[in-house]
């Protein structure tokens, strides 16, 4: 995973951990947003699946929209690739 040092730096800066300042590409006048679609074998397999998942639900409690997430795990989904 080339991005996981890009969402560890999104998840400080949503946390409030990092000024936005420091990131003018975070600042709440940006217009930026990153929607990663992952797609793993199983999760016990999954690299920074724990890592996304928490980036997801702190953007998300604090109601900020510069991050999306949309998994695909196929051991666990039959179907079309990306349902």
């Amino acid at each position: 995973m080339v991005f996981i040092d890009f969402l560890a730096l999104m998840l400080r800066v949503n946390l409030g951990l990092i000024p936005t300042a420091d990131y003018p590409i975070f600042q709440k006048t940006s217009t930026f947003r990153l929607i990663l679609y992952v797609s793993f074998d199983n999760r016990r397999d999954a690299m920074a699946l724990e890592l996304m998942q928490g980036l997801y639900e702190v953007t998300q409690s604090r109601g900020l929209s510069n991050f999306d997430l949309v998994i695909r795990i196929s051991s666990e989904k039959a179907g079309s690739r990306w349902d």
